[in-house]
């Protein structure tokens, strides 16, 4: 597709900035009227004749009346924000492959051609340290591998996420339920400034658009699009996190789940998806066997080293850990030999099976690896 001149880029921004129009219904005024420049101008009874509400017609009537596109287009740029159209070569390949592509991106930052190697990370607004730890390993580990991390810029996973991302010197992307300039929660103001300089912040929603809760599931499919697959590491039973696992699975994408402890409500989600058919994640490997992707050096001639070394382990992971030196043991076992909670215990596990440090051999039996 040939990119778009300015004239038509701002008209295109305008019309899609009207409550109501979205890619479905921009999809039919082009087809109707050629560009968007022409839908800016056409009489309202040939709204109403293509099928068009009253209520889209008014809403039209009044963004015609406040806005001139060149200079809005204009006053943008000079907010930091960036309109890209479903025609340029920035915008996102994976995006572009869904059935309702965004047909406009207001962007903060920049696109990248590494992001077409990007994995969605989401889950809970409230995680627990088993949740932040694993969402921390593995986000590590898949920047060292190459990936771009997409999130929703939300409390929680979505943080944790986005800040780990950052913090290993990899991309990531924000995407947002309102306008780029309102960002929600307020707290992740400088985190998503921080993005836009290693990544981007996007949204279809125009600038100053709150991010309404009806927002939320557009939002979510705008991050499964833009991934190659979605990997949940922690969330409820009632998780957002599985409205972008199954927009995920719609678009073609892969699902990838955290098995987590069964004693907390917050491994519901990715248990959930696990029975519905999502690939288990017990280690990074997991994501690269499934997406049939080889691991590329970070550096010429470099593979970042992802295995955790021990001295990495926390007191009670070690004690677990050295608990299991004179060979396997039945979970109710290492607990009495511990001293510990068995929840604590189960969690631990899990996470030193993550690590690759060991191994589960059934029956609720560990060793080491």
């Amino acid at each position: 597709m040939a990119e778009i001149d300015q004239t038509e880029r701002a008209y295109r921004a305008a019309v899609y900035e009207v409550d109501g129009i979205g890619p479905a219904r921009m999809k039919v005024l082009l087809s109707a009227f050629g560009s968007a420049e022409k839908v800016w101008g056409t009489e309202e009874k040939k709204f109403r004749e293509i099928g068009l509400s009253g209520a889209i017609v008014s809403e039209i009537r009044k963004k015609r009346a406040t806005v001139e596109p060149k200079n809005h287009l204009a006053a943008l740029a000079k907010l930091g924000i960036r309109v890209l159209v479903i025609e340029d070569e920035e915008y996102p390949e994976l995006l572009k492959k869904i059935d309702d592509s965004p047909q406009v991106l207001f962007v903060r930052g920049h696109f990248d051609a590494s992001d077409a190697r990007a994995i969605a990370v989401v889950g809970t607004r409230k995680p627990t340290p088993y949740g932040r730890e694993v969402t921390e390993r593995l986000v590590e580990q898949l920047v060292a591998l190459g990936f771009t991390i997409v999130s929703g810029l939300a409390r929680g996973i979505d943080g944790i996420a986005h800040r780990t991302a950052l913090a290993s010197g990899g991309r990531t992307i924000g995407v947002l339920a309102g306008g780029v300039d309102r960002v929600y929660p307020p707290e992740h103001v400088g985190l998503a400034e921080d993005i836009s300089k290693h990544g981007a912040v996007v949204s279809e929603f125009a600038p100053g658009k709150l991010p309404i809760p009806g927002n939320f599931p557009a939002r979510n499919r705008v991050i499964s699009g833009l991934a190659l697959g979605v990997l949940v590491t922690e969330g409820a039973a009632k998780s957002g996190s599985k409205i972008t696992a199954t927009w995920a699975a719609e678009q073609g994408r892969e699902v990838f789940a955290v098995p987590g402890p069964i004693t907390s409500h917050l491994s519901q989600a990715p248990a959930d998806l696990i029975k519905l058919g999502a690939k288990v994640v017990t280690d990074v490997s997991d994501i690269l066997e499934e997406l049939r992707v080889q691991v590329a050096p970070v550096r010429a001639g470099e593979v970042r080293e992802v295995e955790i070394p021990l001295e990495n382990l926390g007191a009670d992971e070690r004690k677990v850990w050295e608990a299991l030196a004179d060979g396997s043991l039945q979970a109710d076992d290492l607990v009495r030999k511990v001293g510990m909670e068995t929840s604590a215990v189960s969690a631990i596990l899990t996470m030193l099976e993550l690590r690759g440090l060991v191994k589960h051999l059934g029956g609720m039996v560990y060793c080491r690896k």
